[in-house]
């Protein structure tokens, strides 16, 4: 099964555009939440992304409210250790 890539709004509309012509499969967050996804915490969004078995891309860490290292890795490890696909790792 091909890779799939969940986007936080920070990528913006044009690079999923750029990746979805790269012939990537994209899925943005603001097609999957209210309001542009502005009130959405990051544990819920990433969380979400992971059940789905996609790969959560944002522009930096912290880019939205707050540091979320912490949640990242959290939800990962535990997402992964349930999940069926291959290649599920973060980076410390």
């Amino acid at each position: 099964m091909p890779h799939e890539f969940f986007l936080d709004r920070g990528l913006g509309r044009r690079v999923a555009e750029g990746l979805a012509a790269l012939g990537w499969t994209v899925h943005r967050i603001v097609d999957h939440f209210p309001n542009d996804a502005q009130d959405v915490e990051n544990e819920v969004w990433l969380t979400y992304g992971l059940e789905q078995g996609w790969s959560p891309m944002c522009k930096t860490v912290g880019s939205r409210a707050g540091t979320w290292s912490e949640h990242r890795w959290k939800v990962t490890v535990e997402s992964c250790s349930t999940s069926t696909t291959s290649g599920c790792s973060w980076p410390r």
